[in-house]
């Protein structure tokens, strides 16, 4: 999905180096020089600006990062 807003849109994000490469010899990033000094976490949340009400988004973030720090394994959700 990231990669697809990339290609589509002006916005800027940070991704994996090898991630920016492989997409950038195709074309549909371009690699910007510059040294971030700081450790990111393995985990982003991308969502709409109008999607769900604010009570529930807080909730099921929390619920990603809760489980994202615990390392908790994916769960499968019955029915799908």
């Amino acid at each position: 999905m990231l990669i697809n807003l990339l290609h589509v849109t002006d916005m800027l994000a940070i991704l994996p180096e090898g991630v920016a490469r492989a997409q950038a010899r195709f074309g549909i990033v371009a690699i910007l020089d510059c040294d971030l000094d700081c450790q990111l976490p393995p985990l982003c949340i991308y969502r709409r600006e109008r999607g769900m009400p604010d009570d529930a988004l807080a909730l099921l973030e929390h619920a990603i990062v809760d489980a994202a720090r615990s390392g908790a394994e994916p769960q499968a959700v019955p029915g799908l």
